[in-house]
């Protein structure tokens, strides 16, 4: 009997989370309610892991929840692009050895200082073994930038810096 009862408390117990995508003006969340806006229950069988797509054939791996991001402040700069598709081409061009691989974001694409603040990581992709990662800049907007790059981070605060102000310059090509 003591070993049955061993048994059951030890047996793992899987719970069934609820899962619902979500899409707010073009932008992807994940969260454990339905949303007021446009949403979609994301079934999850068994615990294991579900290839989940957020539009436009580009695969998630990682969306973090609203109470996960902080305020980062990274070691190094980097190019950071609005558009992501501009760093798969740059990615591509410098694996290809071609040179100038940003010149084709006709100043889109600026330049993040470094030891300046962002928020986030709001979303992290993989492409041709190069981790991307979407911060938001103090201007509102997202950027995509290279993992490596800017890594590591020298301060990570769930407070808003006070005069927050990211510093983005032109790229030089």
């Amino acid at each position: 009997m003591k070993k049955i009862l061993l048994l059951i408390a030890l047996t793992p117990f899987i719970s069934k989370a609820e899962i619902y995508k979500c899409e707010t003006k073009g932008i992807v969340s994940f969260t454990d309610k339905p949303c007021k806006s446009k949403s979609e229950k994301i079934e999850l069988n068994n615990n294991k892991s579900k290839s989940i797509k957020c539009g436009m054939k580009k695969p998630c791996t990682t969306i973090k929840t609203k109470s996960s991001l902080s305020y980062l402040r990274f070691k190094w700069g980097s190019t950071a692009c609005p558009d992501v598709n501009d760093w798969k081409l740059a990615i591509t061009k410098m694996n290809n050895k071609q040179s100038n691989a940003f010149k084709h974001t006709n100043s889109k694409c600026l330049y993040l200082r470094e030891n300046t603040y962002v928020y986030g990581i709001l979303e992290t992709i993989n492409f041709n073994g190069s981790e991307l990662i979407k911060v938001k800049a103090s201007n509102g907007i997202n950027y995509w930038l290279e993992r490596a790059g800017v890594m590591p981070v020298v301060e990570k605060t769930k407070f808003r810096p006070k005069n927050w102000s990211t510093d983005l310059r032109t790229l030089l090509k």
